[in-house]
């Protein structure tokens, strides 16, 4: 079979003969990219991995956890953005790996909590680079036939599908910034291309022509919205294992999906406001959770505010649940979406 696909350098073709139970990766995200794959997202790899203090966010102990499945890394991921990047953190604690909401409401991060997060990112980078399949901007490999670390060069594909009963396995991808990462089940012989803002399916036959209808996966850069804080059309949060995305989307709908699946995404609760006109969607500082579709004039709200305690220092946050949750800043849950 033949890949046609075009690079800043021009069209150019591959031939790679039989492509049966090979996954290719094609980046165009701009910047590199690590790879890692596994029968599924709990499969724990063993002696590989790393370890963090157990206590690295909520403060003082010296226990530590392993990170030893997809699943583990995505969540201290997500904590290690959380701390860097924003310089108050609120309603997280960090305990065995669980992300949760926590008591710390309005905790700011002192030099001693960013300082652990640096040695954590430091760590998964570490780790990515011993262990993943790294792919340069402009580049492609098929990622379950690489030197480094990969369960699939002792056993294919179909010989792991054989074992857990499917033709599926996970993929986990990470940009080097960390800054957008991806972990979703595949089959064994479909090809993806990691793009700026998301990961979506090669078209068959050619790698670098991406085909949305057959399946995507968005980048998220966090879980929560804050008191405040928007989401624009096409904007988004997922939650931190990033089976569950949230999107504010260009037709006026706000929708949570599930995309914990190798078919793409199932819309599991939205506001049915399609077809309205889209501006921003956000929580007041009344405890609103909104849908504007102008300055002025609300499409949908959750309708539960107010003034007082109950009401102040709210977040809207996407859990591993599938359920989008207002909670207030003494972490009690005002409201909630009820999946279809």
């Amino acid at each position: 079979m033949i890949f046609a696909y075009t690079t800043n350098q021009g069209e150019l073709a591959m031939g790679f003969g039989s492509l049966d139970n090979q996954i290719h990766v094609a980046n165009n995200s701009g910047e590199n990219i690590y790879v890692i794959v596994t029968p599924n997202k709990n499969w724990v790899w063993g002696d590989v991995g790393f370890a963090v203090a157990t206590a690295l966010f909520s403060g003082g102990g010296t226990a530590v956890t392993a990170v030893n499945s997809l699943s583990k890394l995505q969540k201290l991921i997500t904590m290690v953005k959380l701390v860097l990047n924003n310089p108050i953190v609120k309603g997280i604690k960090y305990g065995s790996l669980i992300y949760k909401v926590g008591k710390n409401i309005g905790r700011e991060i002192d030099h001693a909590t960013e300082a652990k997060a640096q040695a954590a990112r430091k760590e998964i980078m570490d780790f990515l680079k011993r262990e993943g399949v790294v792919i340069k901007p402009g580049d492609f490999k098929q990622v379950n036939n690489e030197k480094n670390y990969n369960p699939f060069r002792m056993i294919s594909p179909s010989g792991w599908g054989g074992l857990l009963g499917a033709s599926n396995c996970t993929l986990f991808i990470a940009t080097e910034s960390l800054s957008r990462t991806a972990l979703f089940n595949t089959n064994s012989d479909w090809s993806w291309i990691v793009q700026p803002d998301m990961v979506s399916r090669s078209r068959y036959g050619h790698l670098w022509q991406e085909d949305l209808g057959e399946g995507f996966y968005r980048f998220s850069a966090s879980d929560r919205l804050g008191t405040g804080q928007f989401l624009k059309p096409n904007e988004s949060i997922s939650s931190p294992d990033r089976c569950y995305d949230f999107v504010y989307q260009e037709d006026g709908n706000a929708v949570v999906y599930e995309r914990d699946k190798p078919d793409g995404e199932k819309p599991i609760w939205s506001s049915n406001t399609y077809k309205r006109p889209a501006w921003r969607t956000c929580i007041q500082e009344d405890g609103n959770f909104v849908v504007y579709e102008n300055e002025e004039k609300a499409s949908w709200a959750s309708n539960v505010y107010g003034s007082g305690p109950k009401y102040e220092g709210c977040s809207l946050v996407m859990q591993d649940d599938g359920r989008l949750v207002v909670y207030n800043k003494d972490n009690e849950e005002i409201w909630a979406s009820k999946k279809k």
